[in-house]
Formats: structure tokens, sequence, C-alpha cells
């Protein structure tokens, strides 16, 4: 695809999923009290600042990835392999964020628990769709990507429009939320896999030059993942505190 057509495609799928993304939080707003919705958006910015949390290992797939653009196999590994290990740790710091869930609760001045408990299945979420994410980002099928940001700003509005016909309360449209993270996330995986399930698995020669690499880029993931964190932090902290 010509740079022309590429940078053509970038304006307009910026511009339409962030019109729909703008349109979102009037129209949840039509459907809650000030209250509710006050408590709504600072779940939000939770929903951004957890969000973040694999920014440093979705750099790392990325750049691995980039380095081998011509083996699918490693592809394979990342998404085959790598995938599992990571939804169980996704897994693990959601049962640690549940722990801490009373004292957030305190932080962001929200008594529901039920709500701020679900917000933390972002952690699987993502922890779950970033190998995906790495290898579409890496082998460059961008349009795949904008047009899933697009869907996702279009499933947040119809789903939360769907549960407000009916009856909706924070938990509800907190669910609306982790249910359009999920739609999307398991259609990326779905279209991934499609991709992937014909190509070979990596050596063991390719296996430990990755294991390799991710022992030597440690220090700088760590720095990568707390500047991550705070500039998450700093951005939200007026909608969530």
């Amino acid at each position: 695809m010509k740079t022309t057509s590429l940078l053509s495609i970038t304006i307009l799928s910026t511009i339409v999923s962030g019109i729909l993304n703008y349109i979102y939080h009037p129209f949840m707003l039509q459907y809650m009290d000030i209250v509710t919705y006050a408590e709504f958006e600072s779940l939000l910015g939770l929903f951004s600042i957890l969000g973040v949390i694999t920014s440093s290992i979705w750099y790392f797939l990325v750049k691995e990835i980039l380095a081998r653009k011509d083996s699918w196999s490693i592809n394979n590994f990342v998404f085959f392999s790598i995938t599992q290990y990571l939804v169980i740790t996704g897994i693990i710091l959601y049962i640690l964020y549940l722990v801490f869930v009373p004292i957030i609760s305190q932080l962001i001045n929200i008594s529901n628990y039920w709500a701020i408990a679900i917000v933390g299945i972002t952690l699987i979420l993502s922890f779950f769709g970033i190998s995906s994410n790495s290898i579409l980002q890496a082998r460059q099928s961008f349009v795949v990507i904008w047009l899933n940001s697009i869907l996702s700003a279009l499933l947040k509005i119809i789903i939360a429009g769907i549960i407000g016909i009916f009856w909706i309360t924070l938990i509800n449209a907190v669910w609306s939320f982790i249910l359009t993270s999920i739609l999307t996330s398991w259609w990326i995986f779905f279209y991934v896999w499609l991709l992937l399930r014909d190509w070979k698995k990596p050596s063991k020669e390719e296996k430990q030059d990755f294991k390799k690499d991710f022992i030597n880029e440690k220090t700088n993931l760590w720095y990568f993942f707390w500047v991550s964190i705070v500039l998450a932090f700093l951005m939200n902290i007026d909608v969530v505190l």
C-alpha cells in the first residue's frame, strides 16, 4: 500500500474513531445521573491505567518480531506459545488486584466493590490480546488495526445503547465496556490464528535466541513499564480521583 494511501486511511480512521469515542461519553450521560456518571468516568480512568501494564511486553514483542520479519515461525511461537503464559500472568495479576479492591475503593471514592472488581478483568484481556496486537503491529497490518479501533468505538455505543434500553447501572455500564473489549480481543485473536495456523513452529535455536533477547532487555522493559505507568497515571489522575 502506498504511503499516501496509508496516511489517508490513518487520518480517516483516527477521525472516525475519535468522533465515536467523543459521542460515547454524552451518550452514556443520557442513561445515568451525574453521580453515577462521575463514578463511571473514574472507572474508565482506571481502565486506562491498567491497560498500560502490558506496554513493556508489547514493546518487546514488536521489537523482536520486527527484527525477524522473514521468520513466520517466531510469529507462530509468540502467538501459540507465549500467549498462554501471558494469560496466566494476567489471571495472577487479576487475583492480586482483587486483594487491593478495598484500598482502590477508598482512593477513588467509589463504594461499589463489584464495579471495581469487574474493571480489573481488563488485566486478563490485555495480556490475552498482547500477542495478537504485537504481531499485527510488527507485520504492519495497519488496516486491521484501524478497523479494530473503529469497531471498538462503535461497539461501545451499540452495547451501551442496548443495555440502556432496559436498565443501566454502574455495574452494567462497566460490563458493557468489558464486553466490547472481549469481542474485539477475540476477533483479532481469531484473525491472527487464521493467519498463522499453517506456519511451522520455530526451532530450538530460535526459541533460545528469543529467550536470550528477553533476558538482555529486562532492564529496558522495566524502565519502559514504569514510565508508561507514571504517564498513564498522570494523564488520568484528574478523572480517577
